[in-house]
């Protein structure tokens, strides 16, 4: 942003607050008129003169004279009074109203482009409010006219600077005191009402407190918490309705018996010994039949019920998402509000430590939570003072290093994806000494001699975040205390942020930090262990997956799973929460599932007991008095009522280095027969939460299963390995369900595969295409049933 449109972007806001004084300083003034209360005059007189000093600080700020001198003369009047050498009086009343409406229309004016007004104009009505602090007898008979006109002139801003030294009353020696009548076609009063009439009744923009607008939010992302339960009740509504289809489905699977048994009993011929029991057998059909109509109805009235709940959360969701999204924008800062503090800095430590450093930014425009700007001032003032006091050398010594004397630091912002932000601190200077960093964390005792030799680079480097250490030789104001790098990580992390540093021996330093945009709600992976349910930010969360017991790896005595080639630690959760040990739930599974978390510098397997879906979740602090806990960030409501806790990634990532055995129950061996017969299945499915739920049920059923992003994928899939089945979604990129259906039934070679649909499409016409192309079976998603598919891939294969 240029500085002409940080001008034009500044006096927008200045019109919106000066509007606002104006408004007060009339009505003031207005009271004062009709109040007998000397204590109340008083104030008034308080108020009046806070006002007008406000507005001549705040236009001199966005350079517009005019109102600035006439705000001073106001000013200097009512500092009069407030001493009490001055008594308000009818025509003082007319000149101060005057001057409002003045700069009323100047405050029009100024941002309508039309033609400013001669400096004598300006000046006349500023003698006219400097003659007010004169004693009344010693007062002109007349007030200095105004430039005559041939038509009313419109009155603008001045681009010429005023000294506001200058004495008020000496004025060019060629204006002189006269009967100046107002004009007949554009008397005094008339300005307030063309001020009146060229600006709208209702701004544009309206002030309000910062405290009332972040409450405002608050109470709109409650409602999350309302759109999640009235979720949850749609979906057991649709379960509901599920276990009345599924009697209707019971009673079809008997019908033909029922009638069998019906056509007995009503038989002409029955023996006369068998009468009364076959009318007590005919009551009890005659209830079933009553049973059976009972639960059609009942079946019909859930579905139209569910589908009315099904349509009102959806319509609730959007409304409550667009005035979530609309509050956090009002509640958006952009990064120049921090960054028009930071050149200061940097100009007073350099001065102090004798140093020349330039402050650079890039992406000051983009726009972030006002409580993620908050917390992030502190490690920016840390991150400078570092890369002053530490990295940028001084200039004889660069230049001796053929650098240039002046040292830069660079603080560039990206938008790295729709909720996250990048920002990368460097500076050109000496960057981070490695071997002086070991060294200061062996004198201080944190690693021995034989552990630091061990270290890799980046491990080395992360000791800098360690509290106590510091390489600064001296304790001063700026630095030396070691707890600089320290408050920079933490911060960071309570943000749920990452920050990763990278250092050029003798060239430069880097910091980059990964942040939310905003904070409160999130969505995170709901998983269970040990009988407890816990949330993990989807953010940090690379994959879910289901291992077996045989693909657990002991390297170094750590436990590891092989993930796309590569070995990952893996740490059963429960351990690392420290919870008691329960039952597995898996023992019986020839799997078990985990979700690897990943950071810049790090990824971990964790195991738990179950994945139970991802959500949005509405974050909830713990208190002042739990304001930190270990391996926890924060809390949530579910849709059911049930406090879960959110758990600190960064927090687990440090408990889970410790070694420990991960609780894994050997399965029996394995009859080699059976392995070769396992069924394999392909699964195509564009969303990552989908596809891993139903591979996860697929895996737990003992089927082998392979994954694919869409049709093109899954056909590639197709042409070179072999498969029992395939189940796929059908909107899909590149190639959708139907398309890839139509494939495999062309396809001599697959064509005889069975294919199950399984989609949100639940019209007659997208179940009657699925039937066309060649489907086996067509499953919605909104009434999935895990037992269905099962029972369906067992009949098919």
């Amino acid at each position: 942003m240029n500085e002409e449109e940080f001008l034009i972007k500044l006096r927008a806001a200045f019109k919106a607050e000066a509007e606002e004084r104006l408004n007060a300083m009339s009505s003031c003034l207005m009271e004062y008129e009709t109040s007998s209360d000397p204590e109340r005059q008083q104030s008034l007189i308080e108020e009046v003169f806070r006002e007008a000093h406000s507005l001549k600080g705040a236009a001199r700020t966005v350079n517009l004279g005019d109102i600035e001198n006439i705000c001073q003369s106001i000013e200097s009047v009512f500092a009069l009074l407030r001493k009490g050498e001055l008594q308000l009086s009818p025509e003082i009343f007319d000149v101060l109203h005057l001057s409002l409406d003045i700069i009323n229309v100047l405050l029009t004016e100024s941002t309508s482009g039309r033609p400013t007004p001669e400096p004598a104009e300006i000046s006349s009505l500023i003698l006219q409010i400097e003659q007010l602090k004169k004693p009344k007898e010693n007062r002109p008979l007349s007030t200095p006219a105004l430039p005559p006109t041939d038509s009313p002139k419109t009155i603008t801003t001045s681009d010429q600077e005023t000294n506001s030294e200058q004495p008020q009353d000496e004025w060019p020696s060629d204006y002189t005191c006269q009967p100046a009548p107002d004009p007949p076609d554009q008397p005094k009063s008339d300005l307030w009402t063309q001020s009146c009439q060229a600006k709208p009744l209702v701004s544009e923009t309206v002030r309000i407190s910062a405290s009332k607008l972040y409450s405002l939010r608050i109470k709109a992302e409650e409602l999350i918490a309302l759109k999640i339960a009235a979720n949850q009740q749609v979906t057991l509504l649709k379960s509901t309705t599920q276990s009345v289809d599924l009697l209707r489905t019971r009673w079809l699977a008997i019908e033909s018996e029922y009638r069998w048994l019906r056509r007995l009993v009503t038989k002409s011929d029955s023996p006369k010994g068998n009468h009364l029991n076959l009318n007590k057998l005919a009551k009890i059909l005659e209830y079933l039949e009553w049973n059976r109509d009972q639960a059609g109805y009942l079946g019909r009235e859930l579905k139209a019920l569910a589908k009315a709940a099904d349509q009102d959360s959806h319509t609730l969701r959007l409304m409550i998402d667009d005035l979530v999204e609309d509050t956090r924008k009002a509640t958006m800062l952009p990064f120049n509000t921090l960054f028009d503090i930071l050149p200061r800095i940097v100009r007073d430590i350099s001065r102090d430590r004798g140093k020349e450093v330039d402050l650079k930014f890039q992406g000051g425009e983009i726009e972030i939570g006002r409580r993620v700007l908050e917390r992030i001032k502190d490690p920016f003032i840390h991150l400078i003072r570092n890369a002053v006091d530490h990295g940028v050398e001084h200039p004889d010594q660069r230049e001796t290093k053929g650098k240039p004397r002046r040292g830069t630091i660079d603080i560039v912002v990206s938008q790295k994806e729709s909720n996250k932000v990048e920002i990368v601190f460097s500076d050109d200077g000496q960057g981070i000494d490695l071997v002086e960093i070991k060294a200061e964390a062996v004198k201080r005792g944190f690693l021995t001699q034989n552990e630091v030799a061990q270290l890799t680079d980046q491990e080395a480097l992360s000791l800098i975040c360690r509290p106590e250490l510091s390489t600064s030789s001296m304790i001063t104001t700026i630095s030396g205390r070691g707890v600089g790098m320290s408050v920079v990580k933490e911060n960071i992390e309570q943000l749920g942020g990452q920050l990763a540093i990278t250092t050029s021996v003798g060239r430069s330093s880097s910091f980059k930090m990964v942040l939310p945009l905003t904070l409160s709600s999130f969505r995170c992976v709901l998983v269970q262990v040990a009988d407890q349910i816990f949330a993990l930010p989807s953010a940090h969360i690379q994959r879910v997956s289901r291992v077996s017991p045989e693909e657990v790896q002991t390297v170094e005595n750590k436990a590891t799973v092989l993930l796309e080639e590569w070995p990952v630690s893996l740490v059963d959760l429960a351990d690392v929460l420290e919870l008691p040990l329960v039952a597995d739930k898996n023992v019986e599974s020839a799997f078990f599932p985990i979700v690897v978390v990943e950071t810049i510098d790090k990824k971990i397997a964790f195991k738990v007991d179950e994945i139970l879906g991802e959500q949005e979740v509405l974050v909830k602090s713990l208190g002042n008095q739990l304001s930190r806990v270990r391996n926890i960030a924060g809390a949530t409501v579910l849709g059911s009522g049930r406090v879960v806790p959110i758990l600190n990634i960064h927090d687990l990532m440090k408990s889970a280095s410790k070694p420990g055995p991960v609780r894994v129950q050997p399965l029996a061996a394995k009859d080699k027969t059976a392995e070769k017969k396992r069924k394999s299945i392909l699964v195509a499915e564009d969303s990552i939460t989908s596809r891993t739920l139903i591979k996860n049920i697929l895996e737990s059923a003992g089927y082998v299963v392979k994954t694919a992003v869409d049709g093109v994928d899954a056909y590639s899939w197709l042409r070179t390995d072999d498969f029992d089945l395939v189940v796929s979604d059908v909107e899909m990129p590149r190639m959708n369900g139907f398309d890839l259906t139509s494939k495999i039934r062309l396809d001599k070679r697959i064509e005889e595969i069975p294919v199950v649909l399984v989609t949100g499409l639940e019209s007659p016409q997208d179940r009657e295409r699925g039937i066309d192309v060649g489907a086996n079976a067509y499953l919605i998603k909104s009434s999935f049933d895990q037992g269905n598919l099962l029972d369906i891939i067992r009949r098919l294969i």
